[in-house]
């Protein structure tokens, strides 16, 4: 006889009831029901705050009530997932009396539930746990167990209940539970976890400014504080004056910054001029945000109003010739920073995804399209000579008005087999979530959550906009800070599946105008357990990306390795993009040919900070010899270098470099055009590059170059440092159009170089060391 399993049950189930039994399939459609929990608060004998939740039973089927015992508020949220929505006292329920009936069940925090219990699953992430227990101690050994119905989707309840633990426990657990007992269903709510944005508004008098003082509207989100001095050209000062006008205003504020009703706006006391000085206060519009809109935005100086730009004028509006503006700048990290100067510091404003409400619409700014900097130039600055230092100038830095709308996808509740890239469609998947109120319609990101393992076993995973909402801009995929996740990634079947491919396949295969980040990611090829004869390489391509007619696609790996650093058996090619935008950061790619392959777009490869170096590695094999130059149809590639490169640079390309380590037979391959108005189409500070090959090796060593140029261009090699090549930079013996310009500003030492330059022809090379020996 097992102990109280998952709840301590005193009974389960009304004495006379009818005993019922449901199927796998009844169960399953019962887990995708909007069955929704109801959180109740009572008081004890000892003056202390409990729990209990209601918990619907579906169609047919009257509702459970369990006690919460040691369970927080926050617990109790967080098991059912009930993040938002008000709790009801007891006393107001139908519940009120039942606290301690014999079918009460008593759910405890941390979980008591016996060793023993036994559990079965389904691997599916809409599928059910079943959790067995016991009627009471008085149920006689004889009479059949009784389960609970966890539905997998339910992931705080899974882990509390250690269903994943169990289940590896037990060799029973996946087999299809007894057909007998009782089941009762657990649920949890599927609403957004977040129904809040976090924005909170108050009203504050600001004494010793004008007459006296004056009123502001105090808005905070966490550490963050703005000012409103003036709403739709309304100062706040005035409608305190004006009962109706006032509540009109508020509740306009409230709802564009979805300020529940259970977050009341309150009074925030009376504050001294100098609490204020240094800091903006701001005209916002809510309704009248259109081209005319001119804002009075104001600052405290010597405890006197003044414009921010312009003279104080009638009815405290502010003259004043030029718009405000603000600026865009391109961050390391591939995201833009939005900022404007402004007399009392720098205000930045957030990068909020696709979110249609901003502060820059709300207050007025409109962006600078004068900054003339580059992409490159921008990277270049951001870059800088060092660590980071902190502003010279003030800085108010926003949090988003509104957050991006964004769908999570927690794929980490598919409990025992883990989770089959090859298996999942992005457009099912989403759509199944909308399908269950777990995310809102017309999402703007996606984030998908892998948890610590996945696998890929076949087929690619599709990224394709084209199956996805109009409305969706981003996806987010991987693990998650401090959780990374392990994919691995298979052997490819071609054919019927017993002829091996002659071609890499990608693992994740990217299409359209997209912005695509993997985190926290770590991507492993996987040996097949019965390997190809000579085969040196998995026969994939790790990602593979193609931006649509806009060529807008942004792929982002943050955080995201490729290829296993022990070498054993790497991805054939490592990452392939075509019209669109790379960023590498902080991110390695091993592979056996080309780590990184790039067309129309720009690439940037940063490690940060600057010591990090990350890597890119051609030819990232265990046992490099001779005898493993060999391609996918088995053919030999023991005479063709420029298969081995670490960076692949085609036509329309244009890249940043900064702190990287290249190694490779060849560490860039240069095949692009020139810049318009002679820009640098490649820039590298801090770069080291090797044949990534020890010294004593004889493969490539006639033929092993840091820089392979084959057409025109401006390429530039800040403090590189190169070493085990046979040549630094080889060229075309003849230009047949312009030539390629190869700058190299304070190179660092050089060693194990056999050659500086080779057929210089079609190139022309500045460095400090050209015509030594």
């Amino acid at each position: 006889m097992y102990g109280v399993v998952p709840f301590l049950l005193a009974g389960c189930g009304l004495q006379g009831e009818a005993e019922s039994h449901t199927t796998v399939s009844e169960a399953r459609a019962l887990a995708q029901a909007p069955l929704v929990p109801s959180l109740f608060s009572y008081e004890t004998t000892s003056g202390a705050t409990a729990y209990a939740v209601e918990l619907p039973q579906g169609e047919g089927r009257a509702s459970r009530f369990a006690r919460l015992n040691g369970c927080t508020e926050a617990n109790a949220r967080r098991l059912f997932r009930i993040y938002a929505d008000p709790i009801t006292p007891l006393d107001e329920s139908p519940w009120k009396n039942q606290l301690d009936y014999p079918s009460t069940l008593v759910l405890s925090c941390p979980d008591t539930t016996a060793s023993g219990a036994r559990v079965f699953v389904e691997s599916l992430t809409l599928g059910s746990s079943y959790l067995e227990y016991l009627q009471g101690s008085g149920t006689d050994a004889g009479q059949p167990s009784s389960f609970l119905v966890i539905p997998n989707r339910c992931g705080e309840l899974i882990f509390h209940f250690q269903v994943p633990q169990r289940a590896a426990q037990q060799e029973t657990s996946r087999e299809p539970p007894p057909a007998t007992g009782e089941r009762i269903y657990l649920s949890c709510k599927r609403d957004r976890p977040v129904e809040y944005s976090g924005w909170e508004l108050d009203t504050a008098y600001v004494r010793s400014l004008g007459w006296g003082g004056r009123y502001v509207y105090v808005l905070t989100r966490g550490a963050s504080t703005v000012l409103l001095d003036a709403v739709d050209g309304l100062p706040v000062t005035d409608l305190q004056w004006d009962d109706a006008k006032l509540a009109e205003v508020q509740d306009r504020l409230r709802a564009l910054f979805m300020i529940p009703e259970s977050v009341p706006s309150s009074w925030a006391g009376e504050l001294e001029y100098q609490d204020v000085a240094g800091r903006p206060l701001f005209d916002f519009c809510v309704d009248h945000c259109g081209a005319d809109f001119k804002p009075a935005h104001k600052k405290v100086v010597d405890g006197a109003i003044s414009c921010l730009q312009g003279e104080l004028g009638a009815g405290e509006s502010c003259t004043y010739a030029t718009p405000f503006t603000y600026e865009e700048r391109q961050q390391l990290d591939g995201t833009i920073r939005r900022g404007a100067q402004l007399p009392t510091g720098e205000l930045v404003f957030p990068s909020c995804g696709g979110a249609t409400e901003t502060w820059q619409k709300h207050l007025g700014f409109t962006h600078d399209t004068a900054v003339t900097s580059s992409w490159l130039g921008q990277l270049k600055a951001a870059y800088g000579t060092g660590t980071p230092s902190s502003p010279s100038t003030p800085q108010l830095a926003l949090p988003c008005l509104q957050e991006q709308k964004t769908c999570r996808i927690d794929l980490s509740q598919v409990i025992l087999d883990g989770i089959d890239l090859s298996e999942i469609e992005l457009s099912r998947e989403l759509e199944r979530a909308i399908r269950a109120r777990q995310c809102a319609s017309g999402p703007e990101a996606l984030e998908v959550v892998l948890g610590p393992e996945a696998i890929l076993s076949d087929a690619p995973f599709r990224v394709d906009a084209s199956t996805l909402p109009s409305s969706l801009k981003t996806l987010r995929l991987g693990g998650e800070a401090g959780a990374r996740t392990a994919l691995l990634v298979s052997e490819p079947r071609c054919g019927t599946g017993a002829t091996p491919c002659t071609a890499a396949v990608p693992a994740i295969q990217v299409e359209g105008d997209l912005e695509v980040e993997l985190r926290y990611l770590d991507m492993r090829p996987i040996p097949p357990t019965t390997p190809v004869a000579s085969r040196p390489a998995l026969a994939r391509v790790a990602v593979r990306a193609r931006g649509g007619t806009g060529q807008k696609l942004m792929l982002r790996l943050r955080d995201a390795d490729i290829g296993d650093v022990t070498r054993a058996y790497p991805f054939y090619a490592g990452v392939d993009i075509a019209g669109g935008s790379l960023v590498l950061y902080n991110s390695d790619v091993l592979a056996f040919t080309s780590a990184v392959e790039a067309e129309q777009g720009t690439v940037s490869i940063v490690s940060w900070p600057q010591t990090g170096q990350l890597k890119l590695v051609s030819l990232a094999h265990a046992n490099p010899s001779s005898g493993i130059l060999i391609d996918l149809d088995g053919r030999s590639l023991s005479g063709t270098v420029d298969r081995f490169r670490a960076l692949t640079l085609k036509p329309g390309a244009q890249a940043f470099i900064g702190g990287a380590t290249l190694q490779g037979p060849v560490g860039i391959l240069w095949s692009g055009i020139p810049r318009p108005g002679g820009e640098d189409a490649l820039w590298s500070k801090r770069t080291t590059f090797s044949k990534g090959l020890p010294s004593t090796s004889t493969l490539f060593r006639t033929e092993a170059t840091m820089l392979r140029v084959r057409t025109a261009g401006r390429l530039v090699f800040d403090a590189a440092s190169v070493s085990n090549f046979a040549y630094v930079v080889r060229c075309p013996a003849q230009a047949s159009g312009e030539q390629a310009l190869v700058q190299f500003v304070v190179p660092q030492p050089m060693t194990d170089i056999r050659y500086l330059t080779a057929s210089p022809g079609a190139c022309q090379v500045q460095a400090p060391w050209l015509g030594a020996p």
